[in-house]
């Protein structure tokens, strides 16, 4: 009968290992312990093999259940369901950034009419954002090479990057354009 489950495998193992100390020590040698020997030697690699097999399976698993998160967040985040609080903070709150869109006024301030991206309203101080420089009414126009002309689209590929990730983002200053790279927190 089919063993099921990581306890069934072990609960076999053990028993086959059991078998071959027990049948080693309390028999006599002849031709047909040897082939009985073989036998419960070729069991143990067997099921052995089978735990091998069911601990890359459990890995891949969870490898795939990972994925399955991480893509949600990103669906989460691009469709605009991302946990925001009540005074307009989303995601990008871990990075202590608070964005809003880009307004005329703003775009007439830059000389800018044709660019598209978010503005930086609000920068948390002592913030890993406020060490690297940012600024408010700050322009962002791209995240990793990706443009961001609203902020659920900044918000979308804030989500696809890791933990621990270098985030590289293009900034239109008054003076020209900047790159400033941040870790994601």
């Amino acid at each position: 009968t089919p063993v099921r489950g990581r306890l069934g495998l072990i609960h076999s193992l053990t028993a086959w290992q059991r078998f071959l100390a027990a049948f080693t020590e309390n028999n006599p040698y002849s031709n047909e312990d040897d082939f009985l020997r073989r036998q419960a030697q070729n069991r143990i690699i067997h099921w052995q093999g089978e735990q091998h097999r069911v601990a890359r399976a459990d890995a891949e698993r969870k490898r795939r259940e990972a994925e399955v998160r991480r893509q949600a967040a990103v669906q989460r985040a691009s469709s605009g369901q991302e946990s925001n609080d009540s005074n307009g903070w989303g995601p990008e709150r871990a990075l202590g950034l608070k964005l809003g869109p880009m307004k005329k006024s703003l775009r007439a301030k830059f000389g800018i009419w044709n660019l598209e991206g978010v503005v930086v309203t609000h920068v948390k101080k002592g913030s890993p954002a406020a060490k690297k420089g940012f600024r408010t009414n700050m322009l962002i126009l791209r995240v990793n090479n990706w443009s961001t002309p609203t902020v659920q689209k900044f918000r979308t590929e804030l989500a696809k990057v890791k933990k621990g990730r270098m985030i590289i983002i293009l900034v239109q200053l008054q003076k020209g354009r900047g790159i400033i790279a941040i870790q994601k927190p």
